[in-house]
């Protein structure tokens, strides 16, 4: 999945930067680093696109079923989803 940042306010093309970010889409720290970046390039006048690369955090499930949310949170809280609110 390919996404690029808004232009910047100049009237000058902008560079574009190519960025290969391996994440794990559960993870909220890739979610403040997205940010970061987005901020980032926007200061510096350059637009960036992004190729998105997993990274599982938990290479225990399996890959091919997955856990549901319920599996997950018993397994890592001891919990069912629901009760963990």
């Amino acid at each position: 999945d390919e996404r690029t940042t808004p232009p910047p306010t100049t009237t000058t093309p902008a560079t574009i930067v190519d960025v290969d970010v391996v994440s794990d889409v559960m993870c909220p720290w890739c979610i403040v680093g997205r940010e970061n970046l987005r901020a980032a390039a926007r200061r510096v006048g350059v637009r960036v696109r992004v190729r998105w690369h997993p990274f599982f955090l938990n290479a225990a499930i399996d890959a091919e079923r997955g856990w549901t949310r319920d599996e997950y949170f018993l397994a890592n809280y001891g919990v069912p989803a629901g009760g963990a609110r």
